[in-house]
């Protein structure tokens, strides 16, 4: 687990939701070569987020890429053999969203985390964008009803973070000691 999914995990645990960080998916040899990877490790989910008063269950991609030119819209896109960043199969690749998708509420059953089939839904969380290619990335995200927080949208709710009561949280304390020192220089 990376600092960036520590941080977006407690703007989600605000939310209501519940996390499971790097959660991994059980396939079947059949599942691997259904997808053409007979050898695959078990995907693993950045971040899992439900929220149990509306039965939602989140599949979170968490992208920082503060030291790269941000998320592109190439990432998006069912690209079998590109050069520099791969696309992000979960959202490229429909055939492997549907699977993951199944397994995980299977295996989450099984496992007792969940009593009925939640709404499913896949998102990105990113740290950076590629400035040229934002609106096409949100354009694509509100076409296939996917959620993302883009920068701005990450920044918004760490500013919010800061307002609230005392909590014993790494990341609620970096957020209020920098709006100190912000609000200090004013």
């Amino acid at each position: 687990m990376d600092s960036f999914e520590i941080l977006v995990g407690k703007l989600f645990e605000v939310e209501g939701y519940w996390l499971t960080y790097n959660y991994r998916i059980n396939l079947s040899r059949e599942d691997k070569k259904r997808l053409g990877k007979s050898t695959m490790p078990r995907p693993e989910i950045d971040i899992l987020a439900y929220k149990p008063s509306i039965n939602q269950l989140l599949i979170i991609e968490c992208k920082s890429y503060l030291d790269s030119t941000g998320v592109s819209i190439n990432a998006f896109r069912a690209v079998k053999k590109m050069k520099g960043p791969k696309s992000i199969r979960v959202f490229s690749d429909n055939v492997f969203k549907t699977l993951i998708v199944k397994r995980l509420i299977t295996q989450m059953m099984t496992d007792g985390l969940l009593s009925k089939v939640p709404k499913v839904k896949i998102g990105l969380i990113c740290g950076k964008m590629k400035p040229s290619e934002k609106g096409d990335v949100e354009e694509l995200f509100r076409k296939n009803d996917w959620l993302l927080w883009t920068p701005q949208v990450v920044s918004k709710k760490i500013r919010a973070l800061a307002l609230r009561g005392h909590e014993n949280h790494l990341a609620t304390y970096i957020v209020k000691i920098l709006a100190a020192v912000v609000e200090s220089a004013i």
